[in-house]
């Protein structure tokens, strides 16, 4: 059976009591909480590598300590979160702010420098045009101004397990073994809801003003998408910031699939952490059977994980969206 270990410059930490390691598609950073009774000589601050048996599946920092007893117990926790932590708690320096205006970048070009100086690596798998105009405000953080221009392109942000950022899309991933009422389903906690969806998205935006161009011609971009699924219920959104006729219908189309995706949520528990090939894993695909939930062998993203170990043994709590939550295409007529 895979032991969870912490390694810290080069000494493994087993025997953890308790466990509790998140990864996920909507949090940026994979963070864990590990319990034991005993004390251990770590230091807040420490980098370290979580392993769940042979699998690296997160890299950061030692960040919380916590200590609760009385006279039958104790236990004392460890807490850490994935290196791009740093760039969910921290704005950017003004000079690195400043020199980002006045050049000409990619989306992918703006995450490398403003990760650079916090040592992070980025990667990314899709292709980028040119950021037509950047705005910075005072005090922001790395991830909000970088979320910001993800949303512009449709694009992911998520954590490597060493600890990178990776710009990306909705995996194509299949899990090998469906989530099976009646067979490895624990329990089902969920919902569904219609209140966040609305029929007609519009996106009022301005794209950078050309020599050439009125004012008035710049102020007056929209983008448009529809949830066909939906009684005539209206929404208008005004863009984060100056973009491009294609972005802002992008942003437009974005909108209408997270209120689509968030409209349900649900959160299967099953034995152990892995399935028949391997770990369970976020942004991966899989068939759910749940006749409770309304579901016949219909494929769902897997937009979180979390492995837990405590006194009702070693579980993982799989959490399912609707795919078109996390990728730019169309919400399926009919969807619930």
């Amino acid at each position: 059976m895979s032991e969870l270990q912490l390694l810290i410059g080069g000494r493994v930490y087993a025997g953890w009591e308790s466990v509790s390691v998140t990864r996920g598609m909507e949090a940026l950073a994979s963070a864990f909480r590990l319990g034991v009774s005993d004390r251990r000589r770590l230091t807040l601050g420490d980098a370290c590598q979580v392993y769940i048996g042979d699998d690296l599946i997160m890299t950061g920092y030692l960040d919380e300590y916590g200590l609760d007893y009385d006279a039958k117990q104790r236990e004392r926790t460890w807490s850490g979160r994935s290196r791009v932590a740093d760039l969910v708690d921290c704005s950017l320096p003004e000079s690195v702010g400043y020199s980002l205006q006045t050049r000409s970048l990619t989306f992918y070009q703006l995450a490398q420098q403003l990760a650079l100086p916090f040592g992070i690596d980025v990667q990314s798998t899709l292709e980028h045009a040119p950021i037509d105009f950047l705005t910075i405000d005072p005090g922001q953080t790395v991830h909000t101004l970088l979320e910001l221009y993800a949303r512009a392109e449709a694009a992911m942000l998520l954590d490597t397990p060493g600890g990178g950022l990776l710009i990306t899309r909705a995996g194509t991933r299949r899990a090998p073994t469906a989530l099976v009422r009646g067979e490895n389903i624990l329990s089902c906690q969920g919902s569904r809801s219609i209140r966040g969806r609305f029929s007609h998205y519009y996106v009022l935006g301005q794209q950078p003003q050309g020599d050439l161009m009125d004012v008035r011609d710049a102020a007056q971009v929209v983008g448009r998408a529809t949830d066909a699924n939906m009684r005539y219920r209206p929404t208008t959104v005004l863009a984060d910031t100056v973009f491009d006729p294609a972005q802002i219908q992008r942003r437009a189309e974005w909108q209408a699939n997270i209120d689509y995706g968030q409209s349900e949520s649900w959160t299967y528990t099953v034995s152990g952490w892995h399935h028949t090939s391997g770990l369970w894993e976020h942004n991966t695909r899989v068939p759910v059977y749940d006749d409770e939930a309304g579901f016949e062998g219909d494929e769902l993203m897997i937009s979180q994980v979390e492995y837990l170990l405590d006194g009702d043994g070693r579980r993982a709590a799989i959490t399912v969206r609707p795919p078109e939550a996390f990728d730019l295409v169309p919400i399926p007529v009919g969807a619930r």
